[in-house]
């Protein structure tokens, strides 16, 4: 999808969203809490997008005022979605609730901290969770909208081929890394649970990226060390490329590279770029340079959760040469990130959060 905002005056609210096939008519759901929500198809003809051929017929326009929404002026909040997927278009900046901030958690994990991810994004008028979801297109067009005031959008996006679009958009992007076994382990346990007691149809499309490891998991007994190894033995070559180091590949390489050593240097390049780096066990200096950074303690009363049996498994991968070779790269990255953060924790963060600390040490 491509959508823009063009204007909102208070009293209307303008702007197009063009859909995966260009030749639909988008439907639009505007949404007030404590109301029914409002549904209503493009009301404006928009040649502009008929003539660059974005949109086969122009009908992809929109257009809010006070005849369809009486109220729309005196309104602090709303939200507008595209009906079906529910994609966020735009929502308006409360400045007594919300951040004028821009930020981007980029997080490779399967499993976000969903109760952190819910308090923090209470701060932003527009929230974007698990981005990955989307298509390139999508992502892009979310990140490249400069008319939102107040936005949080998380997950695994490609550094090299968004870092343009982030940096120039005005985001500051942010991290938290963790043990890459942990982080294999948890995907494990997470996709066992699913493979075991499938979700709803409307939770699938939040996993589908990884339905391909649903049958490695399904068999392994995590408690026998042998059983683990039989299971990585069998690996197909789109289960190991997505395995294979995802952080490395998130923020060193773009995705239908192969991973060499290489991509570790170029990762660590572009970690230092971030405004906020941090580890796991480090997690109390992360929230506090986070809300230095942002002026708010947007992570203020959050404690990490971890699925049970985590650290017993990843102990177990961390003794598997297959499970080791396919996160060679992220291994090594994380030694490194881990040794600068607890060097600018050791040498500044004790006086007060400095620049060095912000960005984890490795800039």
């Amino acid at each position: 999808m491509l959508f823009n905002i063009d204007t909102d005056m208070g009293n209307t609210v303008g702007g197009w969203l063009v859909l995966d096939n260009p030749s639909d008519i988008p439907v639009f759901r505007f949404s007030v809490s404590g109301r029914q929500d409002l549904i209503f198809k493009s009301n404006v003809f928009r040649r502009d997008l008929q003539d660059i051929g974005i949109h086969t017929t122009g009908m992809a326009g929109f257009h809010i005022d006070e005849q369809i929404v009486p109220d729309l002026s005196s309104l602090s909040e709303f939200v507008l979605r595209e009906a079906t997927t529910g994609l966020p278009l735009y929502a308006r900046y409360n400045p007594d609730r919300h951040l004028a901030q821009k930020l981007i958690i980029i997080d490779t994990g399967l499993l976000p901290q969903m109760r952190s991810m819910h308090l923090l994004m209470d701060f932003f008028a527009i929230r974007y969770p698990m981005i990955e979801r989307f298509s390139l297109e999508t992502v892009s067009s979310v990140l490249g909208r400069n008319f939102f005031q107040s936005v949080v959008v998380s997950g695994d996006v490609n550094w090299i081929r968004l870092s343009d679009t982030i940096e120039k958009s005005g985001f500051k992007a942010i991290t938290l890394l963790r043990d890459p076994f942990e982080e294999m382990a948890e995907k494990f346990i997470f996709l066992k649970r699913i493979a075991d007691h499938p979700p709803s149809a409307s939770s699938m499309p939040l996993i589908e990226k990884y339905n391909v490891l649903l049958p490695l998991v399904k068999d392994m007994d995590f408690g026998n060390p042998k059983s683990v190894l039989s299971s990585l033995r069998g690996l197909t070559r789109e289960q190991r490329r997505l395995l294979r180091s995802p952080v490395t590949y998130a923020f060193g390489a773009s995705p239908d590279e192969e991973l060499q050593r290489r991509n570790v240097s170029i990762a660590l390049d572009n970690l230092a770029k971030l405004n906020l780096v941090g580890i796991r066990p480090r997690f109390e200096q992360y929230v506090a340079s986070a809300s230095y950074l942002l002026g708010a303690p947007i992570f203020a009363g959050v404690e990490l959760k971890f699925l049970p049996f985590t650290g017993d498994l990843a102990a177990t991968l961390a003794g598997i040469g297959i499970a080791c070779d396919l996160l060679d790269e992220d291994i090594a990255l994380y030694s490194f990130v881990r040794e600068a953060v607890e060097a600018a924790i050791e040498n500044n963060f004790n006086v007060q959060p400095s620049e060095d600390v912000i960005r984890g040490g490795i800039a």
